[in-house]
């Protein structure tokens, strides 16, 4: 598989997950990826591939050798995707601080 087609097809579910309008595990914002966790976001990617496309049957999160984090996306034999949430504005439509930090992890010191 092509890393072309991949993204394609991740952006293409990223686009009618969002579309279905999903409320997070918290309920306390308003409907849509935005406000879900990287968790759920990737888990509902994942699991509207694998109902669509045969090749994406295999795709789950994985556990990394170190056992203490997981890699969000991978097909296996294929691929190994880090999915990374940018968030510039938060819930209240205002600008979120230090946002990007989150989009350079895992990097020392990131994590307490």
């Amino acid at each position: 598989m092509e890393l072309s087609t991949l993204v394609t097809d991740f952006a293409g579910a990223l686009r009618e997950v969002d579309a279905a309008n999903p409320v997070g595990s918290s309920g306390r914002f308003k409907p849509g990826c935005g406000p879900l966790t990287e968790s759920e976001v990737t888990g509902l990617i994942l699991q509207w591939l694998r109902a669509r496309n045969p090749i994406y049957d295999g795709a789950a999160a994985m556990r990394y050798p170190n056992g203490r984090t997981e890699c969000d996306f991978v097909l296996p034999g294929k691929w190994a995707v880090e999915v990374k949430l940018a968030r510039p504005f938060g819930d209240n439509g205002k600008p979120a601080e230090r946002w990007s930090e989150n989009l350079l992890y895992p990097y020392p010191g990131n994590t307490i």
